[in-house]
């Protein structure tokens, strides 16, 4: 299972829509392990991994 969130600052009410509409996606497992492969591929930006 992948955990995630998101932080959104919409500068508009569309781009506040938007954002909004994007909580209904889906991703299917291709991309879901396509993510997963680029997560242990680059470092964190706060440092090493755990």
């Amino acid at each position: 299972m992948i955990d995630a969130s998101t932080i959104i600052g919409a500068t508009s009410a569309e781009q506040l829509e938007a954002s909004l509409a994007a909580m209904d996606l889906e991703l299917g497992n291709e991309i879901l392990l396509a993510c997963v492969k680029v997560h242990q591929e680059i470092l964190y930006p706060m440092g090493e991994r755990g």
